[in-house]
């Protein structure tokens, strides 16, 4: 076909190029409505609060977080949550599960 049509078979390769990529446009421009956004958020949402509460529902490990008294495993979970944990006792900050050097400066 490119052979005997060199230029109609370039332009039907082009049109079909752009067809599938307009369709791949329209197709993820739904996904941008602002209902599904708001799903997509709430969901989120959702899912850090259930994460959350299963962090508070663990009393002992909430109390070992302010003792400095977790072990390697348990690191590792609370760095895992999808949300930060800093545990202050007055304005002392006893953990916090980032990597971060936190400054109080004065």
């Amino acid at each position: 076909m490119f052979r005997r049509y060199p230029y109609g078979g370039w332009l039907l390769l082009c049109v079909l190029l752009w067809s599938i990529t307009g369709y791949y446009l329209y197709s993820h421009r739904q996904d941008t409505r602002p209902e599904k956004l708001a799903a997509a958020v709430n969901a989120d949402v959702q899912r850090m609060e259930q994460a959350f509460d299963n962090l508070l529902a663990d009393e002992h490990l909430v109390r070992r977080m302010c003792h400095d008294s977790l072990n390697l495993p348990e690191v590792r979970m609370t760095e895992s949550l999808p949300f930060y944990v800093f545990a202050l006792d007055g304005n002392t900050l006893r953990y916090w599960n980032t990597n971060a050097i936190i400054f109080y400066g004065d």
